[in-house]
Protein backbone atom coordinates (compact mmCIF):
# COMPACT_ATOMS: atom_id res chain seq x y z
CA UNK A 1 0.00 0.00 0.00
CA UNK A 2 1.09 3.61 -0.52
CA UNK A 3 -0.04 6.70 1.37
CA UNK A 4 -0.96 10.14 0.08
CA UNK A 5 1.73 11.58 2.36
CA UNK A 6 4.41 9.41 0.75
CA UNK A 7 3.33 10.48 -2.73
CA UNK A 8 3.38 14.16 -1.77
CA UNK A 9 6.86 13.68 -0.33
CA UNK A 10 8.00 13.03 -3.91
CA UNK A 11 7.58 16.77 -4.46
CA UNK A 12 10.43 17.56 -2.08
CA UNK A 13 12.97 17.76 -4.91
CA UNK A 14 10.83 20.10 -6.99
CA UNK A 15 12.01 23.70 -6.94
CA UNK A 16 9.79 25.80 -4.68
CA UNK A 17 7.22 28.07 -6.26
CA UNK A 18 8.51 31.63 -6.20
CA UNK A 19 6.76 34.00 -3.77
CA UNK A 20 6.15 36.30 -6.72
CA UNK A 21 4.13 33.66 -8.55
CA UNK A 22 2.04 32.90 -5.50
CA UNK A 23 1.31 36.59 -4.95
CA UNK A 24 0.38 37.09 -8.59
CA UNK A 25 -1.96 34.08 -8.45
CA UNK A 26 -3.78 35.62 -5.52
CA UNK A 27 -4.14 38.92 -7.36
CA UNK A 28 -5.42 37.28 -10.54
CA UNK A 29 -8.10 35.52 -8.50
CA UNK A 30 -9.06 38.73 -6.70
CA UNK A 31 -11.88 40.88 -8.01
CA UNK A 32 -10.39 44.02 -6.52
CA UNK A 33 -6.76 43.77 -7.70
CA UNK A 34 -5.59 46.24 -10.36
CA UNK A 35 -3.05 45.90 -13.15
CA UNK A 36 -0.82 48.25 -11.20
CA UNK A 37 -0.92 45.86 -8.22
CA UNK A 38 0.13 43.00 -10.49
CA UNK A 39 2.83 45.01 -12.23
CA UNK A 40 4.28 45.93 -8.85
CA UNK A 41 4.67 42.24 -7.96
CA UNK A 42 6.44 41.43 -11.24
CA UNK A 43 8.68 44.42 -11.96
CA UNK A 44 11.29 43.76 -9.25
CA UNK A 45 12.04 40.26 -10.51
CA UNK A 46 14.46 40.66 -13.42
CA UNK A 47 14.06 37.17 -14.88
CA UNK A 48 10.31 37.34 -14.59
CA UNK A 49 10.16 40.78 -16.16
CA UNK A 50 12.26 39.57 -19.10
CA UNK A 51 10.01 36.55 -19.64
CA UNK A 52 6.81 38.59 -19.55
CA UNK A 53 8.13 41.22 -21.97
CA UNK A 54 9.47 38.52 -24.30
CA UNK A 55 6.05 36.89 -24.47
CA UNK A 56 4.21 40.20 -24.93
CA UNK A 57 6.46 41.05 -27.89
CA UNK A 58 6.43 37.59 -29.44
CA UNK A 59 5.10 36.92 -32.90
CA UNK A 60 2.50 34.62 -31.39
CA UNK A 61 0.95 37.44 -29.36
CA UNK A 62 0.66 39.57 -32.53
CA UNK A 63 1.65 42.78 -30.80
CA UNK A 64 1.54 45.76 -33.19
CA UNK A 65 4.07 47.86 -31.29
CA UNK A 66 7.04 47.14 -29.04
CA UNK A 67 6.02 46.68 -25.42
CA UNK A 68 8.53 47.91 -22.87
CA UNK A 69 6.61 48.10 -19.58
CA UNK A 70 5.13 45.36 -17.43
CA UNK A 71 1.82 47.17 -17.18
CA UNK A 72 1.51 47.39 -20.98
CA UNK A 73 2.43 43.70 -21.19
CA UNK A 74 -0.37 42.84 -18.77
CA UNK A 75 -2.81 44.90 -20.85
CA UNK A 76 -1.68 43.13 -24.03
CA UNK A 77 -1.64 39.55 -22.79
CA UNK A 78 -3.92 39.55 -19.77
CA UNK A 79 -2.80 38.84 -16.23
CA UNK A 80 -4.15 35.29 -16.30
CA UNK A 81 -1.93 34.44 -19.27
CA UNK A 82 1.11 35.84 -17.49
CA UNK A 83 0.31 33.67 -14.46
CA UNK A 84 0.01 30.64 -16.71
CA UNK A 85 3.44 31.37 -18.21
CA UNK A 86 4.99 31.64 -14.76
CA UNK A 87 3.49 28.35 -13.63
CA UNK A 88 4.50 26.73 -16.90
CA UNK A 89 8.10 27.81 -16.34
CA UNK A 90 7.95 26.30 -12.86
CA UNK A 91 6.48 22.89 -13.73
CA UNK A 92 7.65 22.32 -17.31
CA UNK A 93 10.75 20.32 -16.40
CA UNK A 94 8.85 18.10 -13.96
CA UNK A 95 5.96 17.45 -16.34
CA UNK A 96 8.25 16.81 -19.31
CA UNK A 97 9.80 13.71 -17.78
CA UNK A 98 9.04 10.15 -18.80
CA UNK A 99 6.15 8.91 -16.60
CA UNK A 100 6.23 5.21 -17.44
CA UNK A 101 3.55 4.07 -14.98
CA UNK A 102 1.01 6.25 -16.82
CA UNK A 103 2.29 5.34 -20.27
CA UNK A 104 3.73 8.79 -21.00
CA UNK A 105 6.87 9.16 -23.07
CA UNK A 106 9.13 12.15 -22.49
CA UNK A 107 7.22 15.45 -22.85
CA UNK A 108 3.90 13.67 -23.50
CA UNK A 109 2.24 14.68 -20.22
CA UNK A 110 3.53 18.23 -20.71
CA UNK A 111 2.05 18.29 -24.22
CA UNK A 112 -1.31 17.16 -22.84
CA UNK A 113 -1.22 19.89 -20.20
CA UNK A 114 -0.31 22.62 -22.67
CA UNK A 115 -3.05 21.44 -25.04
CA UNK A 116 -5.58 21.65 -22.19
CA UNK A 117 -4.48 25.19 -21.31
CA UNK A 118 -4.66 26.17 -24.97
CA UNK A 119 -8.16 24.67 -25.23
CA UNK A 120 -9.27 26.88 -22.34
CA UNK A 121 -7.92 29.96 -24.09
CA UNK A 122 -9.62 29.04 -27.37
CA UNK A 123 -12.87 28.17 -25.64
CA UNK A 124 -12.95 31.71 -24.27
CA UNK A 125 -12.95 32.96 -27.87
CA UNK A 126 -15.59 30.51 -29.05
CA UNK A 127 -17.86 31.04 -26.04
CA UNK A 128 -17.30 34.60 -24.76
CA UNK A 129 -17.92 34.91 -21.04
CA UNK A 130 -17.63 31.18 -20.39
CA UNK A 131 -14.03 31.14 -19.15
CA UNK A 132 -12.69 32.56 -15.88
CA UNK A 133 -9.10 33.80 -16.27
CA UNK A 134 -7.79 31.50 -13.55
CA UNK A 135 -8.95 28.47 -15.57
CA UNK A 136 -5.90 28.74 -17.87
CA UNK A 137 -3.56 27.88 -15.03
CA UNK A 138 -5.91 25.27 -13.58
CA UNK A 139 -5.95 23.44 -16.91
CA UNK A 140 -2.16 23.58 -17.16
CA UNK A 141 -1.79 21.97 -13.72
CA UNK A 142 -4.77 19.59 -13.70
CA UNK A 143 -2.70 16.39 -14.11
CA UNK A 144 0.41 17.36 -12.14
CA UNK A 145 -0.48 14.73 -9.52
CA UNK A 146 0.43 12.04 -12.05
CA UNK A 147 4.07 13.08 -11.92
CA UNK A 148 4.20 12.52 -8.16
CA UNK A 149 2.36 9.19 -8.26
CA UNK A 150 4.70 8.20 -11.09
CA UNK A 151 7.68 8.82 -8.82
CA UNK A 152 6.31 7.07 -5.74
CA UNK A 153 3.92 4.27 -6.74
CA UNK A 154 5.32 0.73 -7.12
CA UNK A 155 4.85 -0.80 -10.55
CA UNK A 156 2.70 -3.62 -9.15
CA UNK A 157 0.14 -1.14 -7.80
CA UNK A 158 -0.05 0.66 -11.13
CA UNK A 159 -0.56 -2.72 -12.77
CA UNK A 160 -3.53 -3.26 -10.46
CA UNK A 161 -4.96 0.08 -11.62
CA UNK A 162 -4.44 -0.96 -15.23
CA UNK A 163 -6.21 -4.28 -14.73
CA UNK A 164 -9.26 -2.58 -13.21
CA UNK A 165 -9.44 -0.19 -16.17
CA UNK A 166 -9.18 -2.94 -18.76
CA UNK A 167 -11.51 -5.45 -17.10
CA UNK A 168 -13.71 -6.78 -19.91
CA UNK A 169 -16.78 -7.26 -17.70
CA UNK A 170 -16.81 -4.04 -15.65
CA UNK A 171 -13.99 -1.64 -16.57
CA UNK A 172 -13.49 1.35 -14.27
CA UNK A 173 -12.59 4.88 -15.33
CA UNK A 174 -8.93 5.51 -14.52
CA UNK A 175 -9.46 7.81 -11.54
CA UNK A 176 -11.94 5.36 -9.97
CA UNK A 177 -9.39 2.58 -10.37
CA UNK A 178 -6.77 4.77 -8.67
CA UNK A 179 -9.08 5.35 -5.73
CA UNK A 180 -9.83 1.64 -5.47
CA UNK A 181 -6.12 0.74 -5.38
CA UNK A 182 -4.53 3.72 -3.60
CA UNK A 183 -7.41 5.24 -1.65
CA UNK A 184 -6.83 8.53 -3.52
CA UNK A 185 -6.41 9.78 -7.09
CA UNK A 186 -3.93 11.85 -9.08
CA UNK A 187 -6.46 14.70 -8.77
CA UNK A 188 -6.26 14.49 -4.97
CA UNK A 189 -2.47 14.58 -5.11
CA UNK A 190 -2.37 17.50 -7.53
CA UNK A 191 -4.83 19.58 -5.53
CA UNK A 192 -2.85 19.01 -2.34
CA UNK A 193 0.32 20.13 -4.10
CA UNK A 194 -1.39 23.25 -5.46
CA UNK A 195 -2.69 24.02 -1.98
CA UNK A 196 0.81 23.69 -0.53
CA UNK A 197 1.91 26.28 -3.10
CA UNK A 198 -0.79 28.63 -1.77
CA UNK A 199 -2.49 28.87 -5.15
CA UNK A 200 -6.04 30.25 -5.25
CA UNK A 201 -8.88 27.98 -4.18
CA UNK A 202 -10.34 28.03 -7.70
CA UNK A 203 -7.21 26.33 -9.07
CA UNK A 204 -7.06 23.83 -6.19
CA UNK A 205 -10.71 22.88 -6.63
CA UNK A 206 -10.45 22.57 -10.42
CA UNK A 207 -7.54 20.15 -10.07
CA UNK A 208 -9.33 18.18 -7.36
CA UNK A 209 -12.61 17.80 -9.25
CA UNK A 210 -11.61 17.65 -12.92
CA UNK A 211 -12.95 14.08 -13.12
CA UNK A 212 -15.94 14.55 -10.79
CA UNK A 213 -19.42 13.73 -12.07
CA UNK A 214 -21.36 13.64 -8.80
CA UNK A 215 -22.42 17.30 -8.82
CA UNK A 216 -21.69 20.74 -10.24
CA UNK A 217 -18.49 22.30 -8.88
CA UNK A 218 -18.56 25.60 -10.71
CA UNK A 219 -17.50 27.10 -14.05
CA UNK A 220 -13.73 26.76 -13.63
CA UNK A 221 -14.05 23.03 -12.94
CA UNK A 222 -16.41 22.66 -15.92
CA UNK A 223 -14.02 24.43 -18.28
CA UNK A 224 -11.06 22.32 -17.14
CA UNK A 225 -13.10 19.14 -17.70
CA UNK A 226 -13.82 20.20 -21.28
CA UNK A 227 -10.20 21.22 -21.85
CA UNK A 228 -8.95 17.86 -20.56
CA UNK A 229 -11.35 16.04 -22.89
CA UNK A 230 -10.44 18.24 -25.88
CA UNK A 231 -6.74 17.59 -25.31
CA UNK A 232 -7.31 13.85 -25.34
CA UNK A 233 -9.64 14.04 -28.34
CA UNK A 234 -6.77 15.41 -30.44
CA UNK A 235 -4.46 12.68 -29.15
CA UNK A 236 -2.37 14.84 -26.83
CA UNK A 237 -1.21 12.75 -23.88
CA UNK A 238 -3.47 9.73 -24.00
CA UNK A 239 -1.03 7.45 -22.16
CA UNK A 240 -2.47 4.30 -20.57
CA UNK A 241 -5.55 6.25 -19.52
CA UNK A 242 -6.64 6.81 -23.10
CA UNK A 243 -10.15 8.22 -23.45
CA UNK A 244 -11.20 6.81 -20.07
CA UNK A 245 -13.29 9.88 -19.29
CA UNK A 246 -16.75 10.27 -17.83
CA UNK A 247 -18.32 13.71 -18.23
CA UNK A 248 -21.55 14.55 -16.46
CA UNK A 249 -24.64 14.86 -18.62
CA UNK A 250 -25.27 18.56 -17.97
CA UNK A 251 -21.74 19.88 -18.54
CA UNK A 252 -22.25 20.94 -22.14
CA UNK A 253 -25.57 22.56 -21.26
CA UNK A 254 -24.03 24.59 -18.43
CA UNK A 255 -21.31 25.93 -20.73
CA UNK A 256 -23.59 26.37 -23.75
CA UNK A 257 -21.47 23.96 -25.77
CA UNK A 258 -22.72 22.43 -28.99
CA UNK A 259 -21.23 19.58 -30.98
CA UNK A 260 -20.09 22.12 -33.57
CA UNK A 261 -18.32 24.28 -30.98
CA UNK A 262 -16.57 21.24 -29.49
CA UNK A 263 -15.42 20.13 -32.95
CA UNK A 264 -14.09 23.60 -33.69
CA UNK A 265 -12.37 23.73 -30.31
CA UNK A 266 -10.55 20.46 -31.01
CA UNK A 267 -9.60 21.52 -34.53
CA UNK A 268 -8.21 24.89 -33.45
CA UNK A 269 -6.38 23.36 -30.48
CA UNK A 270 -4.72 20.81 -32.77
CA UNK A 271 -3.65 23.46 -35.29
CA UNK A 272 -2.21 25.82 -32.67
CA UNK A 273 -0.59 23.28 -30.38
CA UNK A 274 2.82 23.08 -32.04
CA UNK A 275 3.22 26.87 -32.08
CA UNK A 276 2.28 27.09 -28.43
CA UNK A 277 4.64 24.25 -27.47
CA UNK A 278 7.44 26.15 -29.16
CA UNK A 279 6.50 29.27 -27.23
CA UNK A 280 6.66 27.48 -23.88
CA UNK A 281 10.00 25.96 -24.80
CA UNK A 282 11.46 29.34 -25.55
Amino acid sequence: MISLEKVLAAAVDMKPLSPCTGKLAGLVASESASLDDMAEVIRYDQMLTASVLKYANSVFSASKRPITSIRDALVRTGSAKVLELLLAHHVRETMSTHVAVYGYAEKELWRHSVAAALAVQLLGGLQPGSVDGIAFSAALLHDIGKTLIGRAAPAELMQSVWLLCTNEVDPLPWEQAERRVFGFTHADVGSQLAQSWHLPDAIVEAIRHHHATDREYGPVVDVVKVANAASKMIGAGLGHEGMSLVLDDHLEQRLGLTHEILEKLCAETSVRLQDVMALYAG
